[in-house]
C-alpha cells in the first residue's frame, strides 16, 4: 500500500488498496490504484497480464537516458500511419520511459518537418504527458520545469 507505480498508457499511480472480490463465482485479489493524471481509480487483477506490466518508477538513471535519448537523432517514422500508429500503441503499452522518450523525440521532429495526423498528434501528446509525468515522480521537480527540461532537450 502506498507504492507508487507506473501502469502502461496511464502514467503514475499509487496503490491505494489490496482486495479480494467475487466475480462470476471466481475470487480474485486486486490492487487498487489511483492515477494521477485523470484523478483515476483502477482495479487490476493481480493475475492478469495487466498488472505483470506495472513496474515502479524508474531510476534516476533511466530517468537521465530517457533525457539523454530526446537529445539523440531521431529515427524516421514508418510511412504509412497503421505502422506509426501500431508502432505508437505498442511503446505506450510497454510503458518503458526510455522507450517512450524516443517516441516522444521521433514525433516532435516529425512534427517540426510537417504537421501530424490526428493520430500521431494523440500518440505524441500520451507520450509526451507519461514522459513528463514520470520524470517528475523521479526527478522530483515541477511540472514547469519537467517541461522546459524536456522542450530544451528536444531542441524546441
Amino acid at each position: 500500500m502506498g507504492d507508487t507505480v507506473v501502469v502502461p498508457r496511464q502514467g503514475i499511480g499509487t496503490v491505494v488498496e489490496r482486495s479480494v472480490r467475487r466475480l462470476a463465482g471466481t475470487r480474485r485479489e486486486y490492487l487498487a490504484i489511483e492515477v494521477a493524471r485523470g484523478g483515476m481509480r483502477l482495479m487490476i487483477p493481480t493475475e492478469s497480464p495487466g498488472a505483470g506490466r506495472l513496474r515502479a518508477i524508474s531510476s534516476r538513471r533511466v530517468a537521465k537516458e530517457a533525457l539523454s535519448t530526446l537529445e539523440s537523432p531521431p529515427q524516421e517514422l514508418a510511412e504509412n500511419w497503421r505502422n506509426r500508429h501500431n508502432e505508437a500503441s505498442e511503446t505506450l503499452g510497454s510503458g518503458e520511459l526510455v522507450a517512450v522518450a524516443g517516441l516522444v523525440r521521433d514525433l516532435a521532429h516529425a512534427n517540426q518537418r510537417k504537421h501530424l495526423t490526428g493520430s500521431d498528434l494523440q500518440a505524441y501528446t500520451s507520450a509526451l504527458e507519461l514522459l513528463r509525468s514520470e520524470l517528475r515522480a523521479v526527478l522530483r521537480i515541477s511540472d514547469r520545469r519537467v517541461a522546459a527540461e524536456v522542450d530544451r532537450r528536444l531542441g524546441l
